[in-house]
């Protein structure tokens, strides 16, 4: 699929990778398709790939070579159906060579009612 395209979406309620053990999330994420970046400050680190789901309080990045410690301030710029997001985060989990889950902080009221926006969307894709 093309970048901003979003591909079914169906509340995922593991990451992907699926993770063993007890589900820890505050909100349900929906899966998506779309182009990622994540940019570690401090490092001046970029790392691209592939944003595979999405919920209001973090998201799953697919990049193989992103490897970095948990608890790591990143910011994640995504694109997910033409919308385009950048975000202050920090690493809640690393699956090495696959991706991580990131964790979102300090979201301003705007940026949270658009992902929440997005969300929605992502939810009634879903329902088809």
């Amino acid at each position: 699929m093309r970048a901003g395209s979003a591909m079914a979406a169906t509340p995922s309620t593991q990451s992907a990778p699926a993770v063993m053990g007890r589900n820890r999330r505050q909100h349900p994420r929906y899966r998506c398709e779309g182009e990622a970046e994540v940019f570690v400050p401090h490092g001046a680190l970029l790392f691209r790939g592939k944003i595979l789901d999405l919920s209001l309080s973090g998201c799953f990045i697919e990049a193989p070579a992103l490897d970095l410690e948990r608890g790591t301030p990143v910011e994640v710029s995504f694109t997910v159906r033409q919308m385009q997001f950048r975000v202050a985060g920090r690493i809640a989990i690393m699956h090495p060579k696959r991706g991580a889950g990131i964790i979102f902080e300090a979201l301003s009221t705007r940026r949270a009612r658009q992902i929440s926006d997005l969300i929605a969307e992502l939810k009634e894709a879903a329902s088809f």
